[in-house]
């Protein structure tokens, strides 16, 4: 979901969109991008490790599904936003 995440927002930037919940220079560095959500990826593992070796199972299942949810709901969002270019329109 996090590579559909950065597929999508790269996909919304390119159609003459602005991402508003990273700043500029994140969004639109590469490298910067990837780390986050690569850090992003981390961290929901890492949490999802420690309540599984504490014993929180269910808590374990639903940080994962809530991950996992709201960054699909994100990549459904940018796909579904119109793009910000003016299409030309041509005639017969």
């Amino acid at each position: 979901m996090r590579g559909m995440d950065y597929a999508s927002t790269r996909n919304f930037q390119a159609r003459g969109r602005q991402e508003i919940l990273i700043p500029d220079d994140v969004a639109n560095n590469s490298a910067a991008f990837a780390s986050l959500e690569a850090a992003g990826t981390m961290t929901s593992v890492g949490l999802s490790y420690l309540l599984h070796r504490s014993g929180h199972h269910k808590l374990e299942r639903r940080l994962s599904i809530g991950h996992i949810g709201v960054t699909g709901f994100g990549v459904v969002r940018n796909y579904s936003l119109e793009s910000r270019h003016k299409v030309p329109v041509e005639h017969p």
